[in-house]
């Protein structure tokens, strides 16, 4: 079946964008374990990690989810993470993700913006 956007409730949504400052750099196992921990919480499900690394530093990590995508972008020479998340569920409020991203991340500052859509 072919589903239309009239059809998709867009209410269920849960997109955010996350930026976190870190205090030290991490190897991309630890990344791929605190994301996988994230997830746990989230109950979201783990179809598929690709990941690229960049030369001379730097990486994108990939998680395919059975309800969409999570992508992780690095730089570790600022201590900087970006991370996009989508699913087509309803998740934890931002105010919540973001303290348990603070924890989990060891960050200065984490900042989650969840898009709205129409």
């Amino acid at each position: 079946m072919v589903m239309t956007l009239k059809q998709i409730s867009k209410g269920d949504f849960s997109h955010y964008i996350i930026e976190i400052d870190i205090k030290n750099s991490f190897s991309n196992n630890e990344l791929k374990s605190k994301v996988k921990n994230l997830l746990k919480i989230l109950n979201l499900n783990i179809v598929k990690i690709f990941e690229y690394n960049f030369k001379p530093h730097g990486a994108t990590i990939a998680f395919i989810l059975s309800s969409s995508h999570l992508v992780i972008h690095t730089w570790p020479e600022y201590n900087y993470v970006h991370i996009d998340l989508f699913c087509c569920k309803k998740l934890m409020p931002s105010d919540k993700l973001e303290k348990l991203l603070q924890r989990d991340f060891q960050s200065t500052k984490t900042l989650v913006r969840k898009v709205k859509y129409a």
